[in-house]
């Protein structure tokens, strides 16, 4: 009790501290930690917080631990819980910083006191970036159709290995399936898918790169 009361006391401090330098990261955190012990102290607690992360270096070893205390003020704040918030906070932190204690700590409480909620953001997030993967992936295809001797840089850029690569396989597959069809061009279709198939199972061709090769021959093969 006797604590409590010497919050007022001690949040003046490290408001002067921040005064001089309102940037320092230490008293950012403190700052944050003495109003979430407050009446009413939320919005401060996590506005410290924000600004903190801010100031932070991305490359800073302790950012997860940092990015955990935001989760749980997210995920704890008695009667203003924000799980939803909390969970797609977290999985942007698990996907900088994978198995780190803290934010596994913070998996299992948000299991625990929001079943179900985790898997919910993830989904609704995949779908997003599904979207966002199949407008690109139409881009690279509209580059390599576009007459040119090659894609342009902008577009191969936006191709990485992992699901932005498959999405491309995959809006070029449809977009060969949707020419006209003739002997010749079903040749030459099963011709390039065999080839790309055998570089990849050999090591030769990344998935990235295999993703580059089908777009390159929906330029060469339309009609």
């Amino acid at each position: 009790a006797d604590s409590r009361r010497r919050l007022p006391e001690a949040l003046q401090t490290v408001e002067a501290a921040l005064a001089l330098e309102p940037s320092h990261l230490d008293a950012l955190v403190l700052k944050s930690k003495i109003l979430q012990k407050q009446k009413d102290g939320r919005g401060g607690a996590e506005q410290a917080l924000r600004m903190a992360l801010m100031e932070q270096d991305a490359a800073d070893e302790q950012r997860a631990d940092l990015i955990a205390e935001y989760v749980s003020l997210l995920s704890t704040y008695p009667g203003k819980e924000r799980y939803e918030d909390a969970a797609e906070l977290l999985l942007r932190a698990e996907a900088l910083a994978p198995g780190h204690p803290l934010l596994d700590k913070e998996r299992r409480y948000l299991d625990a006191v929001s079943e179900g909620t985790l898997e919910q953001v993830r989904k609704k997030r995949d779908e997003v970036e599904h979207v966002r993967n199949r407008f690109k992936a139409r881009f690279v295809i509209a580059a390599a159709l576009s007459g040119g001797r090659y894609i342009s840089r902008q577009a191969m850029e936006q191709v990485e290995e992992g699901a932005m690569a498959n999405t491309l396989l995959l809006e070029a597959v449809r977009a060969l399936m949707g020419f006209p069809q003739s002997a010749k061009l079903a040749d030459q279709v099963v011709a390039v898918a065999d080839l790309i198939g055998e570089l990849v199972r050999e090591g030769l061709l990344s998935t990235a790169q295999c993703a580059y090769a089908l777009a390159h021959a929906v330029r060469t093969l339309a009609p």
